[in-house]
């Protein structure tokens, strides 16, 4: 892409994946494991490719933030986004 239309882009807005793919931003639209599978068939790897991630530390404060429950939620569903809601005086 030429300068002058990043330039033009970098103002600080924030686009859709539609509109990042039409200005040009990105290649394509998909998943994390679409990306995997793009990024392992360019770097040439066969087969299933190894994902490394870091772990995190976890500690007993977590349990009452929230953080683990968020972990477990992750892993069961790992496409879904959940929010936590807690009505005051309920």
């Amino acid at each position: 892409m030429p300068l002058e239309k990043a330039q033009a882009l970098a103002d600080g807005r924030i686009f859709t994946g539609r509109q990042a793919l039409k200005a040009g931003l990105v290649d394509k639209i998909g998943t994390l494991a679409d990306a995997i599978k793009e990024t392992a068939t360019l770097a040439g790897i066969k087969g299933e490719p190894n994902v490394v991630t870091k772990k995190e530390d976890f500690s007993v404060s977590d349990l009452f933030s929230g953080k683990f429950m968020n972990e477990i939620v992750l892993k069961v569903f790992p496409l879904y986004k959940f929010n936590y809601l807690m009505m005051g005086g309920v």
